[in-house]
């Protein structure tokens, strides 16, 4: 049996009462994103000025849109993504959203703050001149049910006890498929996302970065100035 199939096993094989369990731990820590913390999402389009995001641009991916009108829901083959149903990711931090995005820096697991980071943010430096972001901020529903799997989440230690204890080096290495497993269950389970360590983060500052994935659009809203 391949290993990917018998992780699917043990997975299936958590029962009920195990996953009431990670539910009420993950719970605890919802005022970790709650309706009142952003969560960044940038889609880059094909670097077009004044790159007026209100108007229809061409992503660097699919056909025409408007920036601010953007889809965020798509079938992905990544980190945490669903099988064959659209999710959306998004960041905690906007430094952490460019370290997951700018096609530069994200191939890159080593990427530096000073060198980088900090003259984008401060419009000196383009690490892709060839495109534009357009970032926009979101924020979870306060019923919205997530499964806390960051790198330092008790819920990630009770996987490990009732599951495997190996989870974390599977879903956090470079094959998608480990964590894709334990999101198409917790998905059947009635999880609305999971919150995961951002592996992107900048080598020479501390950011404490994580990402969601959501897998309910209807839990997902545009941040406005009412919500300040």
């Amino acid at each position: 049996m391949k290993i990917s199939e018998l992780f699917k096993d043990i997975i299936n094989g958590i029962s009920g009462e195990q996953w009431k369990r990670l539910r009420l731990l993950s719970e605890k820590h919802r005022q970790h994103w709650n309706a009142r913390n952003e969560w960044w999402n940038t889609k880059f389009y094909i670097n077009n000025p004044p790159n007026n995001g209100a108007l229809q641009q061409t992503p660097l991916k699919g056909e025409p849109e408007i920036p601010y009108q953007r889809k965020l829901f798509y079938p992905k083959e990544a980190r945490f993504a669903l099988y064959k149903v659209p999710v959306a990711y998004f960041s905690n931090d906007v430094s952490i959203m460019c370290c997951e995005t700018i096609t530069k820096l994200r191939d890159s697991y080593s990427c530096s703050w000073k060198e980088y980071l900090e003259p984008y943010l401060n419009g000196i430096l383009n690490p892709d001149p060839e495109s534009f972001g357009y970032p926009l901020n979101f924020k979870l529903s306060d019923v919205a049910s997530i499964l806390d799997l960051r790198k330092e989440s008790e819920v990630l230690r009770l996987f490990e006890e009732v599951a495997h204890e190996h989870i974390s080096a599977l879903i956090y290495s470079d094959d998608y498929k480990y964590s894709r497993i334990i999101a198409d269950v917790s998905h059947k389970k009635g999880f609305d996302g999971i919150v995961y360590s951002s592996v992107r983060e900048p080598r020479d500052i501390s950011l404490c970065g994580y990402n969601l994935v959501g897998f309910d659009e209807s839990k997902i809203t545009n941040w406005t100035a009412d919500d300040i």
